[in-house]
């Protein structure tokens, strides 16, 4: 089973999504919190 999507998954995901950076600023706030570290490659 996969821990976690690879970093480039997730900027495509970035990419292609309708979230404005402050809504990513929450999700890489709340990744952070919760596993303890930042996902690598993907700030703002």
């Amino acid at each position: 089973m996969a821990v976690g999507c690879p970093t480039n998954d997730l900027r495509q995901v970035r990419r292609h999504s309708s979230f404005s950076d402050a809504d990513w600023a929450q999700v890489l706030y709340f990744y952070s919190k919760a596993y303890g570290n930042p996902i690598k490659g993907l700030g703002l």
